[in-house]
């Protein structure tokens, strides 16, 4: 799409005109441009921006401090969160806690009949959830 295409011919040999119109069209290129690039990074939550992730945030009911919380967390705790809703099986939720927590640093027990899930840490560490 051009500019120049919807002016008035008025403006064909009008220099100053004309020069204004081209930094209009490189201007509007470049910034449709990111436009685009950043709605499609903001689909995928590994690669969004700081307002994909907000929107994201949003959708999943997440309240940020921005003053404390990093990017990178933020990220992290999203695809965590999508990641992990239920239902899961077995075998996910305990590679999920071994990698939070480590291997040898938590046991669970879970009692089918009265629905009960009861989990105990050796060794607490900070959770990305």
């Amino acid at each position: 799409m051009k500019i120049s295409d919807y002016m008035p011919h008025i403006y064909d040999k009008n220099k100053e005109m004309n020069n204004i119109i081209n930094s209009e069209e490189e201007e509007l290129e470049n910034g449709l441009k990111l436009e685009i690039e950043n709605s499609f990074k903001d689909t995928f939550a590994k690669i969004a921006t700081e307002n994909g992730l907000a929107k994201f945030e949003t959708i999943l009911g997440i309240k940020v401090d921005k003053e404390t919380e990093t990017l990178d967390f933020r990220r992290k705790r999203i695809i965590n969160r999508l990641v992990s809703q239920a239902p899961f099986t077995e075998t996910y939720f305990i590679n999920k806690m071994n990698e939070m927590l480590g291997e040898d640093n938590w046991d669970y027990e879970l009692n089918y009949g009265t629905y009960t899930l009861t989990i105990n840490s050796t060794k607490p560490r900070k959770c990305l959830v």
